[in-house]
């Protein structure tokens, strides 16, 4: 009866690390691309950050988690072409710009 206690418990420990790790995988993932095309993407966390913020903002605000979704993917997006902009426009680096990003 211990094993299928600790079976289980193994279970869904197992489970619940991949349920809550699931957005870091995601960023994982699209830092691997940004890496392949020859950008280093160190702001990733600051962009998840900032969407994460605005989508709970906007869904406190208007009691509509439909719109915080979508202003949450919005800001990122934008927060994402300033350092898109940053880096290719104006060159600075990339590292630096990251680091920035996090920062704000």
């Amino acid at each position: 009866m211990d094993e299928f206690f600790t079976i289980t418990t193994f279970g869904i420990l197992l489970f619940s690390a991949l349920r809550l790790a699931t957005p870091m995988i995601f960023a994982a993932l699209g830092g691997m691309f940004s890496e392949r095309s020859g950008v280093i993407n160190i702001a990733l966390e600051g962009l998840m950050l900032a969407g994460a913020f605005t989508a709970a903002v906007v869904t406190y605000e208007t009691s509509n988690p439909y719109y915080g979704f979508l202003c949450g993917i919005v800001s990122g997006g934008l927060i994402a072409l300033i350092f898109a902009i940053v880096v290719i426009e104006f060159e600075a680096d990339q590292v630096v710009a990251g680091f920035g990003i996090n920062i704000l």
